[in-house]
C-alpha cells in the first residue's frame, strides 16, 4: 500500500486534514503510537516532551504499510525524520501570526 506523510509544524492542520481524509486511509498519529508503544528513548525536561525511537517507529510503520489493505497516512512533526521513503510526503505551513493563535487556543 502506499505511504503518504504529513508534516508541518505544530497548529498547521495535520489533524484536521487527517479527519477529512475519512475512513479510506490507514491513518496513524506517530505522536500517539510514540507514546502508545513506548517507542522512545527518554524524555527531553526542556521541552516536556518524549524522545522519539526513531528506529523503532519506522519498522512499526513499515509492518503497518505491509499489512495495511488502504495507503497508510503518517501524521506528525516528525514525519519527514523516519528514514522511510513515503509515495508522498505534504508539508503544511501556516502564516506565523495564524500558528501563533492556534496555539495559544
Amino acid at each position: 500500500m502506499p505511504l503518504i506523510a504529513i508534516t508541518g509544524t505544530p497548529g498547521t492542520g495535520k489533524t484536521s486534514v487527517c479527519r477529512a481524509l475519512g475512513s479510506e486511509y490507514n491513518i496513524i498519529n506517530l505522536n500517539a503510537v510514540i507514546e502508545r508503544r513506548g517507542f522512545y528513548t527518554g524524555i527531553d525536561a526542556d521541552r516536556g516532551c518524549l524522545i522519539a525511537d526513531l528506529r523503532r517507529l519506522a519498522e512499526y510503520i513499515r509492518r503497518e504499510v505491509e499489512n495495511s489493505e488502504k495507503p497508510v497516512v503518517i501524521e506528525s512533526h516528525l514525519a519527514h525524520l523516519l528514514p522511510l521513503q513515503p509515495d508522498v510526503a505534504i508539508v503544511l505551513r501556516a502564516n506565523p501570526a495564524v500558528l501563533a493563535s492556534r496555539l495559544r487556543q
